[in-house]
């Protein structure tokens, strides 16, 4: 028996491991405006676009993989 190595992309699909970095990233740069928030009581125009654009990559990955399953399901029938 040989000694595999773990990987955390073993169990994940390609979608999936980037749908998880682009949530990741998010929570990250929310935790983030949170702390410039309560240091600076200021969120600058660069991280609010920054946050903006994540929501819509997370956003536009789900929808494109709905899409996706509704073809690949009436291509199984």
């Amino acid at each position: 028996m040989e000694d595999e190595k773990f990987n955390i992309k073993d169990g994940l699909s390609i979608e999936e491991t980037k749908v998880s970095a682009l949530i990741i990233l998010c929570v990250l740069t929310f935790l983030f405006m949170f702390v410039m928030y309560i240091l600076d009581k200021d969120i600058t125009d660069n991280l609010t676009s920054i946050i903006q654009t994540l929501i819509l990559v997370i956003g536009g990955v789900n929808l494109s993989n709905s899409i996706s399953n509704i073809f690949m399901k009436r291509g199984n029938k």
